[in-house]
């Protein structure tokens, strides 16, 4: 492989001259503009150290070889405004790097787990149709309740275009793009007792695709 770096911007290369699709997807990787870096260095795990300058002060930066996993979170409150309940519950989604699954956790607080009927990830669509994307594990109900969904299971009227059935990848794009919300049905309220929209959690240093130090 042959790594390449220039105005805070990052690339490998095959042999052959072509980009290294395992490496930022196949593109270069960029991060902010006006800068430069000097120095390359690899650590034992793959990850490359990178060391430059931006706006004439001193900057490092560590770039990971493949993407990092997408955290999700949602808060379980809102429902329509003729369910009554105390009832309230939280979520928390991983996309993994590859895209190939997501795991979940579903933790729930003055809910009778005993009466939960279905756990449900639909798409919030414009005509209100909302098909359901998932369906989570809802035979005994436990909270948190804890695990993961791939293409297998997937819906099967799935959808994010109507009249079209959605691929996983279509599903998991509208998990990243803040397009989808769960909904827990119980049999007290078989029409769903509590939901809440599934958004991108605020990132965190660790969880950056490049991390870029700058001292002030």
């Amino acid at each position: 492989k042959i790594i390449v770096t220039g105005p805070l911007a990052l690339a490998r290369f095959n042999t052959n001259g072509a980009l290294d699709s395992t490496f930022n997807g196949g593109t270069i990787a960029t991060t902010i503009g006006g800068g430069l870096f000097h120095n390359l260095a690899l650590q034992a795990d793959g990850k490359v150290i990178v060391g430059g300058q931006l706006n004439s002060h001193f900057t490092l930066g560590r770039f990971q070889t493949a993407a990092p996993a997408v955290l999700l979170r949602a808060n379980l409150s809102q429902e329509t405004s003729t369910v009554r309940t105390i009832a309230l519950g939280s979520a928390t989604f991983v996309i993994s790097p590859g895209g190939t699954e997501v795991s979940f956790t579903v933790a729930t607080s003055d809910l009778n787990v005993s009466t939960v009927t279905a756990t449900h990830i639909h798409f919030a669509a414009s005509d209100g149709s909302d098909p359901i994307l998932f369906s989570l594990p809802s035979s005994g109900f436990v909270s948190p309740l804890n695990g993961k969904v791939t293409s297998a299971n997937l819906g099967a009227t799935a959808s994010v275009v109507p009249g079209t059935r959605a691929s996983f990848a279509d599903a998991v794009n509208a998990m990243r793009n803040g397009n989808t919300y769960i909904h827990i049905h119980t049999t007290t309220h078989l029409g769903g007792e509590i939901r809440g929209p599934i958004l991108v959690a605020p990132p965190t240093l660790s969880s950056l695709q490049a991390q870029i130090f700058t001292p002030r």
